[in-house]
């Protein structure tokens, strides 16, 4: 009854291990510079102004 669930823990298992690899990856290889205009709101048809 026990080697039914072992394929599905093995599953779990490895899904969440590619999760977090994928999730470690983007990390490491992510531009480290935010884009300049990135925390302002978009409105279609407003010009961007400076927050400053």
């Amino acid at each position: 009854m026990t080697t039914g669930y072992l394929g599905l823990t093995i599953f779990f298992i490895l899904a969440t291990a590619i999760g977090v690899v994928l999730l470690v990856i983007n990390r490491l290889l992510a531009p480290k510079t935010p884009e300049p205009y990135e925390g302002y709101p978009y409105e279609c048809g407003v010009p961007l102004y400076d927050k400053t």
